[in-house]
């Protein structure tokens, strides 16, 4: 999970030079073949959440030939996407009671705080108000990852959790909302907003003092924390008329219309 989403070895090259990643996915792979029996079970893949990312594998795999940079599509399927798809695989088989599912939560928290710090520490933000010049991701996607991540911090800050993981988590949820600031990320801003909706109205497993106390305590770091800068930059969301996205060529409206046209021209294969 480290080297898959967190990418330590972007981190700290050496990890990369030593190939740690390969021998790592090598060995989750031989271990998921090897381990099929008992509670663990490839039965536990059979469901439309999984269904979505092995169609497109498919999709990916037809298109290779007909694509329009194919290098760099076998490079995806290989070097990102299969990955991806195993470390899903490894995950669902490998959960076969709660402390496995508390185990695996409590490690992408870690991962996902140790991540942000690096960002917080040795990565800038730009003149623009953005984070510039990441680690792997850009400050979109790594905006979007942080947001995906504070319900986990959430989660254990639940009664009935060892203090130190309680004190761990309520770091991790202060930094989270701290480099949502930092990213300068417009898209992880609505992220953030739709998140603090659900935890209120939805994330039932978590008492309900707690979850309003802890979309309170996000929502009072956002506004003291967010620079005059960002608030104007997340302004621009109720004016997007002569945002770049709708006027540049390298903007969203003009990439995704390239896309559209794509699929009308190669609507079979790509």
């Amino acid at each position: 999970m480290w080297i898959s989403v967190w990418r330590f070895q972007d981190l700290w090259p050496i990890i990369g030079k030593l190939q740690i990643p390969i021998l790592l996915e090598g060995v989750l792979a031989v271990t998921v073949v090897a381990s099929m029996r008992g509670q663990r079970s490839l039965r536990w893949t059979k469901s439309r959440v999984f269904a979505i990312p092995f169609v497109l594998l498919l999709l990916m795999v037809v298109g290779v030939p007909f694509s329009l940079w194919m290098g760099k599509s076998v490079t995806f399927i290989t070097k990102d996407f299969a990955p991806s798809l195993l470390l899903m695989v490894g995950v669902a088989v490998s959960l076969r009671e709660a402390d496995d599912l508390n185990w695996l939560a409590f490690t992408h928290l870690i991962g996902a705080t140790i991540y942000s710090l690096y960002i917080y520490l040795f990565i800038p933000v730009g003149s623009d108000g953005r984070l510039g010049g990441l680690v792997y991701y850009d400050a979109n996607d790594f905006a979007l990852l942080v947001v995906g991540t504070i319900p986990f911090a959430i989660y254990f800050l639940r009664p009935g959790v060892v203090i130190w993981k309680r004190l761990f988590a309520l770091f991790a949820l202060a930094l989270f909302v701290e480099m949502v600031i930092k990213s300068g990320s417009r898209g992880g801003f609505i992220a953030f907003i739709v998140l603090m909706a659900y935890i209120v109205i939805a994330f039932r497993s978590i008492p309900t003092r707690l979850r309003l106390s802890a979309v309170a305590a996000a929502a009072v770091i956002m506004v003291v924390f967010g620079s005059t800068a960002y608030w104007n930059m997340m302004r621009t969301l109720l004016h997007t008329k002569d945002d770049y996205n709708m006027t540049d060529q390298a903007g969203r409206k003009f990439v995704w219309k390239r896309g559209i046209g794509y699929m009308f021209t190669h609507p079979i294969l790509g």
